[in-house]
């Protein structure tokens, strides 16, 4: 397994568009750690970006199989299965953990959240909100470059409700009472499962062509 993860973080750097993919990555860990101190962890999109940069790897490594190299390769299926899922895991996890301690610093360290219940609530139910918006967007990296236009209805359709929930009063009061190393460890059980749920997806659907819907600014930016 630790063969395939190096294996797969060494292929990214041969992607479509490495170095865009990576200035993206950069700019959404960058405006994460940004909503995370500017709104105290009070908003979930912070989190979710921090978390979300990780998955720019599982999409370069999925680009190989444009190629027609890659194509013929005796690795087709596993560049297409296994190993975007095995390489962008450990980074999910890591980023996670990371996002994880800026919020309990505001939790347990910053007067202005510790020492009062509504903001309590409100980065709590942010980080439950974000373990369920990882399960998502797992699960729609494992089909979007297959379905690309359809995934992306699904992903709207579930992304907006979630939010909206995580913002309501009776969802704050519920998890107000649920243990934080509950919620933290159902987070990585999040990522986990959908990670997995990703990997069925992708190999259910593997002989489905690629879609070039998910990499034509990729293709565009590089073969004009």
């Amino acid at each position: 397994m630790l063969d395939k993860i190096k294996k797969g973080l060494m292929l990214a750097g041969y992607g479509l568009g490495f170095k865009s993919q990576l200035i993206f990555a950069v700019v959404f860990m960058l405006g994460g750690f940004a909503l995370e101190f500017f709104e105290k962890a009070g908003n979930i999109l912070g989190g979710f970006y921090i978390v979300l940069a990780a998955m720019f790897v599982l999409q370069l490594v999925i680009s190989l199989n444009l190629s027609t190299m890659v194509q013929t390769s005796p690795y087709k299926r596993k560049l297409e299965t296994v190993i975007p899922v095995l390489t962008s895991t450990p980074l999910l996890l890591f980023n996670y953990t990371v996002m994880v301690l800026i919020r309990l610093h505001y939790l347990y360290l910053d007067p202005e959240v510790s020492a009062n219940a509504d903001r309590q609530m409100q980065v709590r139910s942010g980080l439950v909100a974000i373990s369920f918006l990882l399960f998502v967007t797992a699960l729609y990296m494992g089909v979007c470059y297959k379905f690309f236009w359809s995934s992306f209805v699904f992903l709207f359709a579930v992304v907006f409700p979630i939010a909206f929930i995580s913002r309501a009063d009776w969802f704050a009061h519920f998890v107000i009472k649920l243990p934080i190393g509950g919620i933290v460890a159902g987070g990585y059980l999040m990522i986990i499962i959908g990670q997995a749920a990703a990997y069925l997806a992708s190999a259910v659907f593997y002989k489905r062509e690629l879609s070039r819907c998910a990499f034509s600014a990729a293709l565009k930016r590089n073969y004009r």
